[in-house]
């Protein structure tokens, strides 16, 4: 494997080719991250919005003059 990586280093590119390969691998490493951050929250960690599982209507929030100590 380390042979490759050198022979990769020593490979001469013209700048297209350069930026071209460049610009893949950045959207490679921000796609994966994208991917794995959209799984987990598809999992579901565990942690939810409270604000998720009820509805608030005129008056019910803290905004709106009530505030529930629950």
């Amino acid at each position: 494997m380390r042979l490759n990586l050198e022979q990769l280093l020593k490979k001469e590119l013209t700048r297209a080719e350069f930026l071209g390969l460049t610009g893949a691998t950045l959207l490679s490493v921000l796609g994966i991250t994208s991917f794995l951050k959209n799984l987990n929250r598809s999992l579901g960690s565990g942690a939810t919005n409270k604000l998720d599982n009820q509805t608030l209507g005129y008056g019910q929030s803290s905004y709106g003059g009530r505030n529930n100590p629950n």
